[in-house]
């Protein structure tokens, strides 16, 4: 067998594509098979849930993403908007990412503000989609 090699020195190249033996074939395991309890990534997740949870969350605010949706609720129609046409995106990316870190750990205000966005983007979606 060779050793995969690269044009770029200190990287290997290798088939893009798994190999077929079971024995060597990964397979991914569920949120909930895993749980990791300290060190570099236990800290990572902590300081994510700590700092940039409550930051994203600020700038949805901020940059009037939240505020558009609560307009147009309260509006009944399409009042002008603030921000990117797009800026409703970062709302969806947020609550994808405290849905995952609730996935490994609960919070009661990580829970309130998936509820009161899931309730403001229900209200705010068109009758007819």
């Amino acid at each position: 067998m060779t050793t995969p090699s690269s044009a770029v020195p200190g990287r290997l190249a290798a088939p893009c594509a798994p190999r077929t033996d079971d024995h060597l074939v990964l397979h991914p395991l569920g949120i909930d098979q895993v749980e990791i309890t300290g060190g570099f990534w236990g800290s990572w997740q902590d300081r994510n849930r700590a700092v940039t949870t409550p930051h994203a969350l600020k700038w949805l605010e901020r940059d009037g993403a939240m505020d558009n949706l609560r307009r147009l609720v309260d509006a009944g129609g399409a009042p002008e908007r603030r921000g990117m046409l797009f800026s409703d995106s970062d709302l969806y990316k947020a609550l994808e990412g405290i849905a995952w870190d609730m996935g490994r750990k609960g919070s009661p205000e990580l829970a309130a503000v998936m509820n009161d966005a899931t309730r403001l983007l229900e209200r705010s979606r068109r009758t007819d989609t």
